[in-house]
């Protein structure tokens, strides 16, 4: 049994990634992540090229604002002083943290003097946050924003990324029970996790569907990719069963250390 990938989505946790390959539909233009010379049309914070961690502009796809529990996000520019996990509900919808304290990758141990800033994040409770769009918002912000609330190209602003239409001359297809090679990339790096699920075609692009078509991991490696050609590094992939959602499917945890933006143009490679 053959079955049509309509739209394969990586879900991440806290930080501007996206999926690389199979080309997403947000990858305005399809561009190749490795090509990195300038072309017309790409306005990633206005001066990167097209190609590497931003191909085609498909890392300003994403929700902001979003806190376990919540019922939707802010997708608000936030206001000043609230950088630091004050989320837009209150209790009861708030969740508390569910992910075990040896998975977590930001302010481990609450060293911050903000305290435990990180509480209602995403990756807290991996997959119990909400979001904007199954596929990312235009933008992330409903209005353009400095950083990397801007516009991506070929799109209007806060555009719903399920809405997209699919790419021209790309076909992916999947035969049931094989075992496929996906990669992502990272454009800012917050820590947090991961997972891959998928919408059948004729499905309505939503977390319904992508939460019932969650892809089980294959192999205990994560390969960084580095797209420039400069080989590539294996590191052990660290796999979270415990806290997630759906209960008991598998987030895996980001293999580069949190910091900012990428230093250079690398895809995580992952087999599904």
């Amino acid at each position: 049994m053959r079955g049509l990938v309509a739209c394969a989505v990586v879900s991440g946790a806290a930080a501007h990634g996206g999926l690389t390959f199979p080309p997403p539909r947000n990858n305005y233009g399809n561009i190749d992540p490795r090509n990195t010379s300038r072309q017309p049309g790409s306005v990633f914070f206005k001066q990167a090229p097209p190609g590497g961690p931003c191909a085609g502009d498909e890392c300003l796809w994403f929700s902001e604002g979003c806190y376990i529990g919540c019922p939707s996000c802010s997708s608000e520019m936030p206001a000043l002083g609230n950088y630091f996990g004050r989320p837009n509900c209150s209790a009861p919808a708030l969740l508390e943290p569910t992910l075990p304290e040896q998975f977590r990758t930001v302010n481990i141990h609450n060293r911050s003097a903000h305290g435990d800033f990180t509480k209602y994040h995403p990756w807290r409770s991996p997959g119990r946050a909400p979001v904007s769009d199954s596929c990312g918002s235009a933008g992330g912000y409903r209005t353009e924003t400095d950083g990397g609330g801007q516009t991506p190209s070929g799109s209007p602003q806060f555009f719903p990324g399920s809405k997209l239409p699919k790419l021209d001359g790309v076909h992916t297809e999947w035969l049931a029970g094989d075992e496929v090679e996906v990669g992502w990339m990272v454009g800012v790096n917050h820590g947090g996790g991961y997972q891959y699920s998928v919408c059948p075609a004729g499905s309505t692009l939503d977390e319904t569907c992508f939460n019932a078509h969650v892809l089980p991991f294959v192999g205990r490696n994560t390969t960084i990719r580095y797209l420039d050609g400069h080989g590539q590094t294996i590191i052990p992939a660290v796999d979270v069963t415990e806290g997630t959602f759906p209960p008991g499917s598998a987030w895996r945890r980001n293999p580069i250390r949190e910091c900012c933006l990428s230093s250079s143009v690398s895809t995580s490679i992952d087999s599904i």
